[in-house]
């Protein structure tokens, strides 16, 4: 079995988020998740410049849908945070975990 080396940000305080997009960006798709060492309230201003990932990237900065944050988790490493995400990801259905639609359900 061969190890992986951990680095020093393998073991840095980490956050994955849900950003929850006001309109369908293909489909009928409205959420992104990612993980970050940095913050998420940084992360997504980076987002918001056009700094993260393509589909955020796209479809803020192109086709103009605005965004906000549907849930924020906080992780003691950045290893426990990439596994979350990856778990969110996998899993779908990422309004079930978006406390904005969640909110909205509970109006209706």
């Amino acid at each position: 079995m061969v190890s992986k080396a951990i680095s020093k940000n393998d073991e840095a305080p980490s956050e994955v988020y849900i950003l929850h997009f006001e309109r369908p960006y293909w489909n009928r798709a409205r959420h992104y998740v990612g993980y970050t060492t940095i913050g998420a309230d940084e992360r997504i201003a980076l987002h918001r410049k056009g700094k993260g990932s393509l589909l955020v990237n796209y479809a803020h900065n192109k086709m103009g849908i605005d965004f906000s944050i549907g849930l924020v988790e906080q992780f003691t490493t950045r290893i426990l945070a990439r596994w979350r995400e990856r778990q969110l990801k996998k899993e779908g259905h990422l309004s079930r975990h978006c406390e904005i639609c969640r909110n909205a359900k509970k109006n209706d």
